[in-house]
């Protein structure tokens, strides 16, 4: 690849895009992480304390197991903006409420429990989040655009940092100045801002739709009853696309890839 070549992929305004979207995963990890870990110690609240309520980011390891209902189960009323903005709309939506909520926490040390249950939620949404993000990723450079899948692996992660880094850097520069309650309502508006760059990046245009309808017509042979019906959904929706991960990488490299990614997750 010639250095032109180089340049004209990093300058597609989808590189861009995947950056921004980098920035929200990586964002979330301030709230439930970094800041949250110093307020709570300014708050007088023990390590072992803090540990626990950091368990929370376990759930990252998890998100695998709802993954495929966030391909294919759409959202009321926003499903019209795309898939994948949608469901990545929604998510910082619900970590913006909750993070409102938590600036409202006058002292984090006496109420633990609302903060770890704050904090798991946030979580729980975050790794929803980077499902559709890294779905948003995926459709966006796997449909003939794959010699720029590097770049926008890279740009991903590069995006990941920034997003986690420099909104960090804030909160603990002003932490003493403005007190952690108005650090949180700072970091809230943070999460508007990637709700409204959310709603300018560009949907994939994917055939998945028509794909995961063909199919499902394999299986709606007659006459079905309702259960039936939900079976065929799930097969469709959960077992295919393991079966054709399997089927592409083989059995023996699929299961290293699979413990590999989640060793990683939970590392």
């Amino acid at each position: 690849m010639t250095l032109n070549d180089t340049l004209k992929t990093y300058l597609d305004k989808r590189i861009l895009w995947v950056f921004l979207m980098g920035c929200a995963s990586g964002f979330p990890w301030v709230l439930i992480a970094s800041a949250l870990s110093a307020w709570l110690k300014d708050a007088g609240v023990s390590r072992t304390e803090i540990g626990l309520v950091g368990i929370a980011y376990g759930i990252y390891a998890f998100n695998f197991l709802w993954a495929p209902l966030i391909d294919r189960v759409n959202i009321p009323s926003i499903t019209r903006i795309g898939q994948r903005k949608s469901w990545i709309l929604l998510t910082q939506a619900a970590m913006a409420l909750l993070t409102l909520v938590l600036a409202t926490v006058q002292a984090p040390g006496e109420q633990l429990a609302l903060v770890g249950m704050l904090i798991f939620a946030i979580a729980l949404f975050s790794a929803t989040q980077d499902i559709a993000i890294d779905a948003f990723r995926v459709d966006h450079f796997s449909y003939g655009n794959q010699a720029s899948i590097p770049a926008a692996s890279a740009m991903a992660t590069v995006g990941w940092w920034a997003g986690y880094s420099f909104p960090g850097y804030f909160a603990f520069a002003y932490a003493d100045a403005v007190g952690w309650n108005t650090v949180y309502l700072m970091l809230a508006g943070c999460l508007g801002a990637f709700m409204l760059a959310t709603c300018f990046i560009k949907e994939p245009e994917t055939d998945r739709e028509a794909l995961q309808r063909e199919i499902e017509s394999h299986y709606l042979q007659g006459e079905q009853t309702r259960s039936q019906r939900m079976i065929t959904w799930l097969t469709v929706t959960a077992w295919e696309p393991l079966a054709d991960f399997f089927k592409n990488h083989g059995l023996r490299l699929a299961i290293l890839i699979l413990v590999f990614i989640f060793l990683f997750k939970i590392g």
